[in-house]
């Protein structure tokens, strides 16, 4: 009776070629999966790091002080260097997928969500930068000058010292739009 059993489970001849057929369809499926997976987690990655950026932005506009602007020039120039640290992930994953698809089958929908997430964030600089300029302008009506009583270590700092990084911000902003 167990041999039989066996013989109803298990056809007399196998088809090896079969087996070996299957086998290699569902590693291609499961490459193709983890792909699809990885690209996704990039995809959400690279969004909520743009989302972060604009809500820095936002509280930064919404709590900046014209009277006492030295706090803010830092922050805002961290923001900027995390921005542009941004865009040259969005370039360089933008290349390397551009490169993919050259090679394989083309898949659009990760060189679109790069180029929207590539368009996002250059809006987002460009409006932080236009947001900065605004500030800086009143400041300068009302003058460069130290605050007190905040206990912010950042506040204390030389107004001139300040200014300089800024004017350097300034200078690689426009030498970087004369590249792009």
């Amino acid at each position: 009776m167990l041999s039989s059993l066996h013989l109803t489970l298990m056809p007399a001849t196998v088809n090896v070629h079969h087996l070996a057929t299957l086998q290699h369809a569902s590693r291609l499926q499961r490459k193709t999966a983890q792909k699809i997976v990885f690209q996704a987690l990039r995809e959400a990655t690279v969004t909520e790091t743009v989302v972060r950026h604009f809500r820095t932005l936002a509280k930064l506009r919404k709590s900046t002080q014209a009277d006492c602007p030295a706090a803010f020039f830092e922050e805002f120039l961290e923001l900027q260097r995390q921005i542009s640290q941004t865009m040259d992930l969005l370039q360089y994953l933008t290349k390397f997928s551009t490169t993919l698809l050259i090679r394989r089958n083309p898949n659009l929908g990760e060189e679109i969500q790069l180029r929207i997430s590539t368009k996002l964030t250059k809006e987002i600089e460009q409006g932080a930068a236009n947001w900065f300029i605004r500030f800086m302008e009143k400041v300068m009506e009302k003058g460069m000058k130290k605050c007190k009583g905040t206990g912010d270590a950042d506040v204390n700092k030389d107004p001139q010292s300040l200014i300089f990084q800024v004017v350097n911000w300034v200078e690689a902003e426009q030498s970087a739009d004369s590249t792009r």
